[in-house]
């Protein structure tokens, strides 16, 4: 038998598979969450209704990382350099949405996106780029948030790989006689006092 909450609080049940069952209403729509225990629905139920104070729709409850980034992308490209986009447009296509497009944006979690990053870099992506997907992530969920498709960026608590430091070359003696040699007819062309 369900469990009668307060106005707009949300509803659970136990399943006959013995799993719980939560739900929400929102806009004249159930939303619903299924889980081994019941402490996890009343958190969900929380989460959500946290989310819908927040100013969150049924639409965007529906909304994949998939379809969410494929709209920001398109509506993006007039606010982005031709290079950047296509940049975006590549590193969404082949490791984001692999990893994540089935993904809700509104279920999004931190631990998720880490997840990404870490396989990405066991499979021998460079640092480089998964410090851009982590900028670009960063950037299409901040929009997320400004809009109330979501109440927090998941991407703020990552821990996106550190960026490699450059080590100083310096020059072997062969090299220093090739750098002399090149810049003595530079050295002749100056004026002397």
């Amino acid at each position: 038998m369900a469990k009668k909450r307060a106005n707009n609080e949300g509803t659970t049940h136990r399943l006959k598979s013995g799993t719980w069952r939560a739900q929400v209403s929102l806009n004249g729509q159930r939303l619903s969450f299924t889980s081994k225990t019941q402490y996890e629905c009343h958190e969900w139920i929380k989460k959500t209704n946290g989310q819908i104070d927040d100013g969150m729709t049924y639409t965007s409850t529906r909304t994949t990382l998939r379809e969410f980034l494929n709209d920001w992308l398109s509506s993006s490209k007039a606010s982005k350099r031709q290079r950047t986009w296509t940049h975006y447009e590549q590193l969404t296509r082949t490791y984001i949405l692999p990893h994540l497009g089935k993904i809700k944006v509104k279920d999004l979690r931190p631990d998720q996106i880490q997840s990404m990053y870490n396989i990405l870099l066991a499979q021998g992506v460079g640092t480089y780029t998964v410090l851009k997907i982590h900028t670009l992530l960063h950037s299409a969920l901040g929009h997320a948030l400004k809009t109330g498709m979501i109440a927090r960026n998941p991407v703020g608590l990552t821990m996106p790989p550190k960026e490699p430091s450059k080590e100083m070359k310096t020059l072997d003696e062969s090299g220093v006689s090739q750098l002399l040699i090149a810049a003595k007819p530079i050295f002749r062309t100056l004026p002397t006092e």
